[in-house]
């Protein structure tokens, strides 16, 4: 279909929303399709509304296509209102209006979700059960999303358990309702449930029979995330062998697996080839990719003439990617570099902070420590706990370092000293370099520098979160 993009330049600035009978005759007419497609092209609220007013003065409000469209809109752009599409959900449900379908309230609910109107959202559920849309699968699982946006976790679990009919993404949106709000563990049960359910395995069977290249840069990156590079990059060459064209976000899959799994002269070739075969630009995400291969491979010298080529200025994802290689590789000098361009960007997350004091602590730059340390507690930034989860019978338990509340604590803490005596055993040996500088540090500060071997490895195991073995 050929569109007419020239037409919004045709059209004059509309005032304001509620003068739209006062918009002037045109000597041009548009399809219904041709409004659709120029409603996705407007590209802020001004130019929205011009469109929107000349939709009311054609008559084509009364279109569901046009209203529900004019919804998504609102709901989907950055520039979205939630009073505007209130506006427009009120024009298509007066009495002379189209009446809202099982588009229009999805829509709706989105912009809902978007703007954590929950007042809005629960009056347009009780709407959906005035105009009997409450058993429609895509209604319900937009009402889940909105609740959960919203916080109301509760309301999400009673819209789920109503439904008589449950998609994967019914799943989904319930899974990503206890995951904004931080229930991790929830999230677990929930997919076991799902698993269990056989909900999963049949749409795995449908992503096995599609080759098309955005399931497969689904299956990369997913790949990627797991560090398991290699069967990304088999992938990767399947693509390329069956002349599918890897997009930009396959290559930030394949580029991230490359880091993961240390495969370093493989990455180099995929971002030649990205670029010379493919003519596809990097963004800043390539490029944090390739910062992250090459410092973890130790070739800082790579990593900077990089950086300084870089078409774009770093952003903070790509400086942190930074302390913990200069950490590893004993790179202090870079790893400064790193902290200032971060500091620089006002990026003082409490991660970030606690790399840089045991990148510092591992180099004995016991002052540039104490000053992270300053930072940290005058800015009132402290590290969340870190936290492993257990499935044991289908039920998950949680635990943080130190934790003695377990009912079957004394068991857990037997089972640990055999692990680590057979460890022993086996003859692994924990780098405690990171413990030992601390510990030097402290007791030199004290006047005594005694400190044995056992005694480091001991404070290693008990305080694991702050050793480089875990």
């Amino acid at each position: 279909m050929v569109v007419r993009t020239s037409v919004l330049d045709k059209i004059p600035l509309l005032i304001p929303q509620e003068d739209h009978n006062k918009v002037p005759e045109f000597n041009f007419s548009l399809k219904e399709q041709e409004w659709i497609t120029m409603i996705k092209k407007c590209n802020n609220m001004k130019e929205l509304k011009q469109v929107h007013g000349q939709i009311l003065k054609l008559g084509f409000i009364c279109s569901s296509f046009c209203a529900d469209n004019l919804l998504s809109t609102c709901a989907l752009s950055e520039w979205g209102s939630m009073d505007y599409a209130c506006s427009i959900f009120g024009e298509i449900s007066d009495p002379d209006g189209v009446e809202p379908d099982n588009f229009s309230y999805p829509a709706l609910l989105k912009v809902c979700a978007r703007f954590r109107a929950l007042k809005d959202g629960q009056q347009i559920h009780g709407q959906i059960f005035k105009f009997g849309h409450e058993d429609d699968v895509f209604v319900q699982n937009s009402l889940i999303n909105m609740y959960g946006k919203c916080g109301e976790i509760k309301e999400s679990c009673i819209v789920f358990e109503q439904m008589d009919q449950r998609t994967i993404a019914s799943w989904s949106a319930l899974i990503a309702a206890h995951a904004n709000l931080g229930l991790w563990s929830d999230c677990l049960k929930v997919f076991g449930e799902m698993n269990s359910e056989g909900c999963w395995r049949a749409e795995e069977s449908t992503l096995n029979g599609k080759q098309e290249p955005d399931v497969l840069s689904a299956i990369i990156s997913g790949l990627a995330l797991h560090g398991r590079g290699e069967e990304a990059l088999r992938i990767y060459h399947e693509m390329l062998k069956e002349r599918l064209e890897p997009d930009d976000v396959v290559y930030v899959g394949i580029l991230s697996a490359c880091s993961h799994a240390g495969l370093v002269e493989e990455g180099l070739k995929c971002f030649d080839r990205m670029k010379l075969e493919h003519r596809i630009e990097p963004t800043i995400q390539h490029y944090g990719c390739m910062v992250d291969l090459l410092g973890r491979a130790g070739r800082f010298k790579e990593t900077l003439e990089l950086i300084k080529g870089m078409p774009m200025e770093p952003n903070d994802v790509l400086w942190r990617s930074l302390p913990s290689a200069c950490r590893v590789h004993r790179n202090v000098e870079l790893g400064k570099v790193a902290a200032k361009n971060l500091f620089q960007l006002n990026s003082r997350n409490a991660n970030d902070c606690v790399m840089l004091c045991n990148m510092y602590a591992q180099a004995k730059m016991w002052e540039k420590m104490a000053e992270i340390r300053t930072i940290m507690v005058n800015e009132g930034i402290s590290q969340v706990p870190g936290s492993c989860l257990v499935e044991v019978n289908r039920k998950f338990y949680k635990f943080v370092s130190q934790d003695r509340s377990h009912i079957c604590n004394d068991e857990v803490y037997e089972m640990l000293h055999q692990i680590e005596w057979q460890l022993k055993f086996e003859g692994y040996s924990p780098d405690a370099s990171l413990v030992q500088a601390k510990i030097e540090h402290s007791l030199s500060k004290a006047g005594n520098c005694i400190c044995t071997y056992k005694n480091i490895s001991r404070f290693s195991y008990k305080d694991s979160e702050k050793c480089q073995n875990v």
